[in-house]
């Protein structure tokens, strides 16, 4: 899968997403997306939690996902969390956190989930 250079708004389903971009996809380890990562979630999850990391020396400059199938979309699916992982104290800067859930009933049979992390050499 690669990812192409574009920022912006998406919004579908009733669900807001960042659109991610940027050149190819970086090697593993280097400045730029780094490879993408897909999930098929536990069905009937009520959270689910997406941490991508960067390589050592690197901290995250942006984080996209995208879902692979409309069954993804029932049971009220909600974005709760995008950004650096502030779940540290002090936050870390070389992971990006994803925080999915599901209010109405869990996740659905079936559901996939592909996350992604833009990495840059040094301090965030």
């Amino acid at each position: 899968m690669t990812i192409r250079r574009y920022f912006g708004l998406i919004v579908a389903a009733g669900v807001l997403a960042v659109a991610v971009g940027g050149e190819a996809v970086a090697k593993q380890g280097g400045n730029g997306w780094q490879a993408t990562d897909g999930e098929t979630i536990p069905t009937g999850s009520s959270f689910y939690e997406f941490i991508r990391p960067c390589p050592s020396g690197f901290a995250v400059q942006n984080g996209g996902y995208s879902v692979l199938n409309g069954v993804t979309y029932s049971n009220g699916f909600t974005l709760v969390s995008s950004g650096p992982d502030f779940t540290q104290s002090p936050p870390d800067y070389s992971k990006w956190l994803f925080v999915f859930s599901w209010p109405n009933g869990g996740s659905p049979s079936g559901a996939q989930i592909v996350t992604a992390a833009s990495c840059k050499k040094g301090r965030p």
